[in-house]
Order: structure tokens, then C-alpha cells, then sequence
């Protein structure tokens, strides 16, 4: 049983120098970069800390939802709002944006962990939908498709207090929280309790006939991953100063599902990898052919999907492991 729920799950020993050394150019990468490329880059990590919450669930859990955009929003809102009607300094904000994703994916997942295949992606999608029509509709709270804007708080840091309204103090502020959260999943999802997501996963029957409440570690899975969608969302608030209803829409979740399958569902890295690769293909390609870009994008996606189904990361760990 623990062999088969680690299947195809990257070992800690084995990648932790390589994602350290990721996390060091990712540190110094900015310098060699203009004003464009690190807001760029700002935004490749906190989209793909959206694509990394979706593969925390579908990935090791094997729930595909497409409401994560529900958490997403609210993380944007909760920061927002704390930030520009109560005054609230950046970790109030933060903690905030944090709590009233969990309350939301906490109840829309007790609904939606007590159905399987299709009816769970029918439930979370449908949730996202009626919560982006209220959203929409509830402009004195949220500015509907107008949007809000406000002017980001300053960060205290005790002794020193900075400007994140400078680029690259918010570049730090993104990559810190980024790099944080993927090393807490990273950790949770190699403990105990995440091989009882992956067993869950593989065999739910199973999970259930040797003694895990089942419903309840779905649920669980599917807190924690909203949350994560919670973050990336209040970072994306502070990244553009802005909140609009639209970051409830599905649709936002749809392109998370594309970008984790792109990458590799299942490895953390991957969404991240393939959130990057992706971004860049469309800004690149918009650049060079600025009408016709979407069909060359998605024709390239759809040759992956075809020919390497793992995703980046799982076919060139399946070649590795021939080549080997």
C-alpha cells in the first residue's frame, strides 16, 4: 500500500538541492531584469501558487474542482477590503484573506466532498458561478465588473518598515510567501497524512475499509488547498492593486486546471513549471502574432496533452527514467 500511494511522487532528498537552487536565482534574478520582466515574473509566481493549490487537491487527492477561482477571489476581496475600508496593516489583511478562504472552502467543500467524479466538478463549478453572479450583483461591497481599487499599506516589519508600493519589495513579499507555501505543502504532503490524500486518491474504497474517514480527509485536503488559493489571491490584490468580481469566474480555475496538466499533476512543481511556460508561450506569441496567437497556443497545448499526457515534468521524468 505505501508503495503504490508514492508512486510518481518526487522525493524530498532527491530535489531539495535543486529547488534550493531555484529559490537562490529566483533571488537574484531580478537584478538582470527590467521593470517589466520582474512584474512578469511576480506574476508567474503568484498564478502558479494558484495552479500549485489546484494540484494540492487534484494532484495528490484526485479531486478535479474548478471553483478554486471561489477562493481565489475571496483571498483578493479579503485582502482588499481589509486594506481599504478598515484600515487593516498587511498581516491583519493577510490573516484575513487567509481565514475567510478556509471558512468559504470549508463549507462549500462539506457539500461538494460527499460527491464523486462528474457530481464534484458539477458542485464546484456551480458554486463558483452563483457566487461570481453575486459578486457581480453586490456592488456596494465589491465594485461588481468595475472593480475596487486602494493604495497598498505600508509593511512593518518591527524594527524597519517598507514601501511595498516598490516593485522590488513586493517581488520579495510574493516570492517569500510563494517559496513558504510550497514548502508547507511540500512537507504535508510527504507526512502521514499526505499518503492517507494519495491512498484516497488511488483506492477511496480502500481509504475507507482500513479505518480513514474519508469525507473527512477530503475535506480536509480541499481546506488546506483553498487556502492556498486564498494566498495566491490576496497576493495578486497587492501585485495590482485592484479587486474585481471577475476573480470568482470559473474560468479562472479552468486555466489552473490547464496549467497543472501542462506542467505535471502530482508534483507541485509542475504546476508551477507548467503556470511559467505557459504564461511565457502567450506572451511571447502575442508578441510575434498578435491575432492569431491563441490558436498556435492552443495547438500546442493540445499536442501535450496528446503526446505527453503526464505533463512536462512526468514525461521528462519517465524518459530520465528510461535513459537510467
Amino acid at each position: 500500500m505505501t508503495a503504490s500511494t508514492l508512486a510518481g511522487v518526487p522525493r524530498p532528498s532527491r530535489n531539495g538541492l535543486v529547488l534550493f537552487g531555484v529559490l537562490v536565482v529566483l533571488c537574484f534574478l531580478p537584478f538582470g531584469l527590467g521593470r517589466f520582466g520582474v512584474a512578469f515574473l511576480m506574476e508567474i509566481l503568484i498564478w502558479g501558487l494558484l495552479a500549485m493549490a489546484f494540484d494540492f487537491l487534484y494532484g495528490y487527492t484526485g479531486y478535479l474542482s474548478l471553483g478554486h477561482s471561489i477562493f481565489f477571489g475571496v483571498g483578493v476581496y479579503g485582502w482588499t477590503l481589509s486594506v481599504r475600508r478598515w484600515g487593516a496593516a498587511v498581516w491583519l489583511a493577510l490573516l484575513i484573506a487567509l481565514a475567510a478562504s478556509a471558512v468559504f472552502a470549508a463549507v462549500i467543500g462539506y457539500f461538494a466532498v460527499r460527491v464523486r467524479g462528474h457530481g464534484f466538478i458539477i458542485v464546484t463549478v456551480v458554486a463558483a458561478t452563483v457566487i461570481t453572479l453575486i459578486a457581480l450583483a453586490w456592488k456596494s461591497v465589491t465594485g461588481g465588473d468595475d472593480g475596487l481599487t486602494y493604495s497598498r499599506p505600508p509593511l512593518d516589519l518591527g524594527l524597519v518598515e517598507l514601501d511595498l508600493g516598490d516593485q522590488l519589495t513586493r517581488y520579495y513579499f510574493v516570492l517569500f510567501f510563494v517559496a513558504l507555501c510550497f514548502f508547507l505543502c511540500w512537507k504535508i504532503l510527504h507526512s502521514q497524512l499526505g499518503r492517507v490524500f494519495q491512498l484516497i486518491r488511488e483506492n477511496e474504497p480502500r481509504a475507507g475499509f482500513v479505518g480513514y474517514n474519508v469525507n473527512r480527509y477530503k475535506l480536509l485536503s480541499f481546506v488546506i488547498s483553498g487556502m492556498v488559493a486564498g494566498l495566491s489571491g490576496a497576493l495578486y490584490s497587492l501585485y495590482v492593486s485592484y479587486a474585481s468580481a471577475e476573480f470568482f469566474s470559473w474560468l479562472i480555475s479552468a486555466e489552473a486546471v490547464v496549467w497543472t496538466l501542462f506542467g505535471g499533476a502530482g508534483t507541485l512543481y509542475g504546476a508551477l513549471i507548467g503556470t511559467g511556460t505557459l504564461l511565457y508561450l502567450r506572451e511571447y506569441l502575442s508578441g510575434q502574432w498578435a491575432f492569431t496567437y491563441p490558436i498556435i497556443l492552443g495547438a500546442i497545448i493540445i499536442v501535450v496533452v496528446m503526446f505527453a499526457p503526464l505533463g512536462l515534468v512526468g514525461t521528462a521524468k519517465r524518459l530520465t527514467a528510461r535513459f537510467r
